[in-house]
Protein backbone atom coordinates (compact mmCIF):
# COMPACT_ATOMS: atom_id res chain seq x y z
CA UNK A 1 0.00 0.00 0.00
CA UNK A 2 1.59 3.62 -0.83
CA UNK A 3 -0.08 7.23 0.12
CA UNK A 4 -0.28 7.85 -3.17
CA UNK A 5 -3.11 4.93 -4.09
CA UNK A 6 -5.26 6.29 -1.01
CA UNK A 7 -8.30 8.46 -2.05
CA UNK A 8 -7.94 12.32 -1.05
CA UNK A 9 -11.04 12.35 1.57
CA UNK A 10 -11.94 14.61 4.88
CA UNK A 11 -10.56 13.53 8.32
CA UNK A 12 -12.53 10.86 10.40
CA UNK A 13 -14.15 11.33 13.41
CA UNK A 14 -12.50 10.00 16.13
CA UNK A 15 -11.98 10.25 19.89
CA UNK A 16 -8.34 10.72 21.44
CA UNK A 17 -7.49 7.77 24.10
CA UNK A 18 -8.23 9.36 27.71
CA UNK A 19 -5.06 7.93 29.15
CA UNK A 20 -1.81 9.96 28.24
CA UNK A 21 1.33 7.29 26.71
CA UNK A 22 4.51 8.62 27.43
CA UNK A 23 6.22 6.84 25.14
CA UNK A 24 5.26 4.70 21.85
CA UNK A 25 5.93 1.40 22.70
CA UNK A 26 2.79 -0.99 21.83
CA UNK A 27 3.50 -4.09 24.35
CA UNK A 28 2.13 -6.54 21.88
CA UNK A 29 4.89 -5.91 19.29
CA UNK A 30 8.18 -4.18 21.08
CA UNK A 31 9.80 -5.01 24.59
CA UNK A 32 12.20 -1.61 24.46
CA UNK A 33 13.08 1.16 22.56
CA UNK A 34 15.55 -0.71 20.79
CA UNK A 35 13.06 -3.19 19.82
CA UNK A 36 10.95 -0.23 18.32
CA UNK A 37 13.61 2.19 16.99
CA UNK A 38 16.22 0.33 14.45
CA UNK A 39 19.75 2.36 14.86
CA UNK A 40 20.65 4.84 12.15
CA UNK A 41 24.41 4.26 13.08
CA UNK A 42 23.93 0.21 12.68
CA UNK A 43 26.74 0.04 9.65
CA UNK A 44 27.26 3.59 9.80
CA UNK A 45 29.90 4.52 7.34
CA UNK A 46 30.40 1.06 5.25
CA UNK A 47 29.81 1.05 1.17
CA UNK A 48 26.84 -0.16 0.37
CA UNK A 49 28.36 -3.06 -2.30
CA UNK A 50 27.46 -2.29 -6.80
CA UNK A 51 24.96 0.34 -5.11
CA UNK A 52 24.30 3.73 -7.59
CA UNK A 53 22.86 6.93 -6.26
CA UNK A 54 19.50 7.69 -7.24
CA UNK A 55 18.35 10.63 -8.78
CA UNK A 56 15.45 12.31 -7.76
CA UNK A 57 13.91 14.33 -10.66
CA UNK A 58 10.63 15.72 -8.71
CA UNK A 59 10.82 19.27 -7.55
CA UNK A 60 11.42 19.08 -3.36
CA UNK A 61 14.15 18.76 -0.76
CA UNK A 62 16.27 15.29 -1.74
CA UNK A 63 18.13 15.52 -4.55
CA UNK A 64 19.54 11.57 -4.37
CA UNK A 65 19.92 9.04 -2.07
CA UNK A 66 22.09 5.47 -2.36
CA UNK A 67 19.95 2.68 -3.72
CA UNK A 68 20.74 -0.98 -2.16
CA UNK A 69 22.60 -3.15 -4.73
CA UNK A 70 20.98 -4.00 -7.43
CA UNK A 71 17.77 -1.77 -7.18
CA UNK A 72 16.75 0.34 -10.19
CA UNK A 73 14.24 3.14 -10.74
CA UNK A 74 10.53 1.33 -10.90
CA UNK A 75 7.53 3.10 -11.86
CA UNK A 76 6.17 6.63 -11.45
CA UNK A 77 2.60 8.62 -10.93
CA UNK A 78 1.26 11.92 -10.68
CA UNK A 79 -1.94 13.47 -10.90
CA UNK A 80 -4.92 13.17 -9.14
CA UNK A 81 -5.02 16.05 -7.01
CA UNK A 82 -2.38 19.14 -7.13
CA UNK A 83 0.85 18.36 -7.72
CA UNK A 84 1.02 14.76 -6.45
CA UNK A 85 3.70 12.69 -7.37
CA UNK A 86 5.23 9.80 -6.43
CA UNK A 87 8.67 7.86 -7.78
CA UNK A 88 9.83 4.15 -6.92
CA UNK A 89 12.56 2.39 -6.53
CA UNK A 90 12.19 -1.36 -6.39
CA UNK A 91 14.72 -4.74 -6.21
CA UNK A 92 14.90 -6.84 -9.07
CA UNK A 93 11.48 -8.18 -10.45
CA UNK A 94 9.73 -7.53 -7.03
CA UNK A 95 7.63 -4.46 -6.86
CA UNK A 96 6.13 -5.32 -3.45
CA UNK A 97 9.71 -4.02 -2.56
CA UNK A 98 10.05 -0.31 -2.13
CA UNK A 99 11.41 2.53 -1.64
CA UNK A 100 9.97 5.55 -2.40
CA UNK A 101 9.73 9.70 -2.51
CA UNK A 102 6.65 11.28 -2.47
CA UNK A 103 5.09 14.48 -2.79
CA UNK A 104 0.85 14.32 -1.49
CA UNK A 105 0.11 17.66 -3.79
CA UNK A 106 -1.39 20.10 -1.93
CA UNK A 107 -0.35 22.13 0.85
CA UNK A 108 -1.45 21.20 4.57
CA UNK A 109 -3.33 23.98 6.94
CA UNK A 110 -1.72 26.61 8.56
CA UNK A 111 -2.44 24.65 11.76
CA UNK A 112 -1.07 21.14 10.55
CA UNK A 113 1.92 22.50 9.17
CA UNK A 114 2.09 24.78 12.54
CA UNK A 115 2.19 21.69 14.94
CA UNK A 116 4.67 20.14 12.65
CA UNK A 117 7.01 22.53 12.88
CA UNK A 118 6.90 22.91 16.27
CA UNK A 119 7.80 19.61 16.78
CA UNK A 120 11.00 20.03 14.34
CA UNK A 121 11.99 22.63 16.75
CA UNK A 122 10.93 21.41 20.28
CA UNK A 123 13.08 17.91 19.30
CA UNK A 124 16.01 18.86 16.50
CA UNK A 125 17.64 15.83 17.43
CA UNK A 126 20.70 16.85 17.73
CA UNK A 127 22.79 13.95 19.31
CA UNK A 128 20.27 11.20 18.72
CA UNK A 129 16.43 10.68 17.39
CA UNK A 130 14.21 11.92 20.13
CA UNK A 131 10.85 10.08 20.71
CA UNK A 132 7.58 11.23 20.65
CA UNK A 133 4.58 11.40 22.74
CA UNK A 134 1.24 10.05 21.81
CA UNK A 135 -0.28 13.69 22.23
CA UNK A 136 2.37 14.91 19.91
CA UNK A 137 1.26 12.06 17.62
CA UNK A 138 -1.93 12.79 17.33
CA UNK A 139 -0.81 16.92 16.78
CA UNK A 140 0.66 15.23 13.68
CA UNK A 141 -2.21 13.56 12.10
CA UNK A 142 -2.07 15.97 8.82
CA UNK A 143 1.44 16.36 8.84
CA UNK A 144 1.50 12.36 8.15
CA UNK A 145 -1.46 12.29 6.01
CA UNK A 146 -4.91 11.58 7.31
CA UNK A 147 -5.87 8.69 5.46
CA UNK A 148 -2.71 6.99 5.92
CA UNK A 149 -0.05 7.44 8.79
CA UNK A 150 -1.80 9.65 10.34
CA UNK A 151 -5.00 7.42 10.43
CA UNK A 152 -3.13 4.69 13.67
CA UNK A 153 -4.34 4.09 16.98
CA UNK A 154 -3.12 7.29 18.84
CA UNK A 155 -5.24 9.74 16.51
CA UNK A 156 -8.20 7.32 15.85
CA UNK A 157 -8.93 4.57 18.75
CA UNK A 158 -12.10 2.63 17.18
CA UNK A 159 -12.53 -0.98 17.54
CA UNK A 160 -15.13 -1.06 14.95
CA UNK A 161 -13.48 -3.06 12.12
CA UNK A 162 -15.04 -0.52 9.36
CA UNK A 163 -13.79 2.31 10.97
CA UNK A 164 -10.57 1.10 12.24
CA UNK A 165 -7.17 2.90 11.84
CA UNK A 166 -5.13 2.29 8.50
CA UNK A 167 -1.94 2.59 10.20
CA UNK A 168 -0.20 1.04 13.63
CA UNK A 169 2.58 3.13 14.64
CA UNK A 170 5.79 1.56 16.54
CA UNK A 171 7.70 4.31 16.75
CA UNK A 172 7.58 8.11 16.06
CA UNK A 173 10.87 10.23 16.62
CA UNK A 174 12.98 13.16 15.17
CA UNK A 175 16.13 12.58 13.80
CA UNK A 176 18.60 13.82 11.58
CA UNK A 177 19.11 13.09 8.10
CA UNK A 178 22.38 14.78 6.57
CA UNK A 179 21.91 17.49 8.85
CA UNK A 180 18.47 18.07 8.67
CA UNK A 181 15.71 17.65 11.26
CA UNK A 182 13.20 15.03 10.03
CA UNK A 183 10.51 13.09 11.13
CA UNK A 184 10.36 9.27 11.27
CA UNK A 185 7.79 6.95 11.67
CA UNK A 186 8.06 3.07 12.31
CA UNK A 187 5.23 0.61 11.94
CA UNK A 188 2.55 -1.42 9.77
CA UNK A 189 -0.34 -0.92 7.26
CA UNK A 190 -2.58 -3.19 8.30
CA UNK A 191 -5.88 -4.31 7.58
CA UNK A 192 -9.64 -3.73 9.37
CA UNK A 193 -8.26 -7.16 11.94
CA UNK A 194 -5.37 -5.32 12.79
CA UNK A 195 -3.16 -7.71 10.63
CA UNK A 196 -0.22 -6.46 9.42
CA UNK A 197 -0.17 -5.86 5.51
CA UNK A 198 2.96 -3.79 4.61
CA UNK A 199 6.05 -3.03 7.36
CA UNK A 200 6.86 0.41 6.69
CA UNK A 201 9.68 3.22 7.54
CA UNK A 202 9.24 6.67 6.38
CA UNK A 203 10.56 10.20 7.28
CA UNK A 204 8.48 13.30 6.69
CA UNK A 205 10.50 16.28 5.16
CA UNK A 206 9.77 19.72 5.57
CA UNK A 207 10.37 20.71 2.02
CA UNK A 208 9.94 24.30 1.34
CA UNK A 209 11.20 25.44 5.38
CA UNK A 210 7.09 26.72 6.06
CA UNK A 211 5.53 23.48 7.07
CA UNK A 212 3.34 23.21 4.62
CA UNK A 213 4.41 21.20 2.19
CA UNK A 214 5.93 18.12 2.99
CA UNK A 215 7.85 15.58 0.95
CA UNK A 216 8.36 12.07 2.12
CA UNK A 217 10.85 9.39 1.52
CA UNK A 218 10.11 5.95 3.14
CA UNK A 219 10.57 1.79 2.80
CA UNK A 220 8.02 -0.52 2.44
CA UNK A 221 7.77 -4.48 2.35
CA UNK A 222 5.79 -7.19 3.32
CA UNK A 223 6.53 -8.00 6.83
CA UNK A 224 8.55 -11.26 5.20
CA UNK A 225 10.65 -9.57 3.50
CA UNK A 226 10.97 -6.14 5.23
CA UNK A 227 13.95 -7.29 7.24
CA UNK A 228 16.41 -7.76 4.29
CA UNK A 229 16.76 -3.71 3.32
CA UNK A 230 15.65 -1.97 6.46
CA UNK A 231 19.56 -0.85 7.76
CA UNK A 232 20.61 -0.42 4.52
CA UNK A 233 18.04 2.16 3.92
CA UNK A 234 18.28 3.99 7.01
CA UNK A 235 21.97 3.75 6.24
CA UNK A 236 21.57 5.05 2.71
CA UNK A 237 19.90 8.06 4.35
CA UNK A 238 21.97 8.93 6.94
CA UNK A 239 25.42 8.62 5.05
CA UNK A 240 24.48 9.55 1.38
CA UNK A 241 21.23 11.73 1.41
CA UNK A 242 21.87 14.57 -0.58
CA UNK A 243 19.59 17.36 -0.45
CA UNK A 244 19.11 20.25 -2.49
Amino acid sequence: MSPFDMPPSQPKDSHPPSSEIRALMDARQCSSENLCLVSLSHDSGKPLAAARQAEVSQDGAIKSFTLPSGWSAGDNASGGIGQRHIERFNPPLDKSVEISVYYRGLPISDPGAGAFQDILKAKPAAQRPEMLTADEVRKLQEAMGTMTIGDNQYTNPSTNPRYAPVFHVNAAYTTRLNGKTVLGVEGSFVDETGKRINDYTGYFIDRDGNGKNIQEIFYQAPPDKYPRYLLKFKDSLKNNLEWN
